[in-house]
């Protein structure tokens, strides 16, 4: 598997027996940690649910390339964190490994377990990338201008990925989530009409 610049994550789903949160809640704090240790890990994320007993938990893991995502999950550290794990879930754990822009995208908690459209992620990057690259790009150039060009050109995308990754992205994220993760349809047997889930 080649490695990917923009990083690879996988997306762990499972639901948790209502009396166990409080123990899941400690064992999720021990596999974050255990994870952090690994080379090229960019952080971790929890989705919490408003229900436990209803709706999954989400628990994100960032890598820099698959193959340090791919050492994590083959190491005896985390099949042992997974064993451990299976005490608290009901059901079955649904994993899912995403790369390439989807990076940017959080799936919430209630939304389908796929990430967006091709699309919609399209779209929804253009309208962060765009305001960075209509305000802050020239107040960039002319800060950055003392330096050689190719260190300029360093920083100012440094500065775009950081700000794309961890402040823009999560916000365009929030307020698109309904249109980028539809939630699904179920026909309510009470009433016969749709309701969301």
């Amino acid at each position: 598997m080649k490695s990917n610049e923009n990083g690879v994550s996988v997306i762990v789903r499972r639901r948790i027996h209502p009396e166990r949160v409080e123990a899941y809640e400690k064992w999720l704090a021990g596999v974050i940690e255990a994870a952090e240790t690994f080379e090229g890990h960019q952080g971790a994320q929890v989705l919490r649910p408003s229900n436990p007993a209803t709706q999954d938990y989400v628990l994100l893991f960032r890598y820099a390339t698959p193959e340090q995502l791919s050492a994590w999950q083959a190491s005896e550290t985390a099949r042992d964190w997974l064993k451990r794990g299976e005490a608290f879930t009901v059901g079955n754990v649904q994993i899912q490994k995403i790369t390439g822009l989807e990076f940017w995208f959080q799936i919430p908690a209630g939304a389908s377990h796929r990430p967006p459209a091709k699309h919609k992620m399209v779209i929804a990057t253009v309208i962060g990338l765009y305001p960075l690259i209509l305000f802050l790009a020239p107040i960039l150039a002319n800060v950055l201008q003392v330096l050689p060009r190719p260190l300029a050109v360093l920083m100012s995308t440094l500065c775009n990925v950081l700000l794309m990754t961890y402040v823009v992205m999560p916000r365009v994220t929030r307020g698109l989530s309904r249109w980028l993760f539809p939630r699904r349809l179920t026909v309510s047997t009470g009433t016969g009409r749709p309701m969301l889930h």
